[in-house]
């Protein structure tokens, strides 16, 4: 499993929908998804989302998976298809800078 900094560390910006896909491709954890929501609503205080309030409370993975999809329900394939190609790049370079020179 990853974390949501592998996303940020190669310079790309984490979302909603950022976590969507990362749940759909098992590459993150629930609680991931909670560490996100925690600090998100930390750093937006105003926020009165009650699916991120949910999602802040440790959930079960299906209901988080749940969440996530009613959050990002309105976003495009195209909006999908880029947070695809995050998580695909991201995953690949962590990949290569860890492998050897052998493999």
């Amino acid at each position: 499993m990853y974390k949501t900094d592998i996303i940020t560390k190669n310079g790309f910006d984490c979302n909603w929908s950022t976590l969507f896909v990362g749940r759909q491709f098992n590459l993150i954890s629930a609680i991931e998804v909670t560490n996100y929501a925690v600090k998100y609503l930390e750093n937006n205080p105003n926020v009165n989302n009650e699916l991120i309030l949910e999602l802040a409370w440790e959930q079960e993975e299906v209901k988080v998976d749940h969440i996530l999809e009613s959050i990002v329900s309105d976003k495009s394939s195209e909006d999908m298809k880029r947070e695809y190609h995050k998580w695909l790049y991201s995953t690949m370079k962590e990949v290569y800078t860890n492998s050897t020179d052998e493999n």
